[in-house]
């Protein structure tokens, strides 16, 4: 889960999983968070492969 704060105020605006666009309430600056999976390549080692 995601932390979403203002921009411009560093007010916490929501907790979110996703995309999301908000206006926060106190300084109505439009905010847009998205949230990416950190896909890390994996390592695979083939100690038996003959070549």
């Amino acid at each position: 889960m995601q932390d979403v704060r203002c921009t411009c105020c560093d007010k916490l605006l929501c907790r979110t999983i996703g995309v999301v666009e908000i206006k926060c309430p106190r300084c109505k600056t439009i905010n847009v968070a998205e949230r990416l999976e950190r896909h890390e390549p994996k390592v695979t080692h083939d100690r038996y492969k003959t070549d």
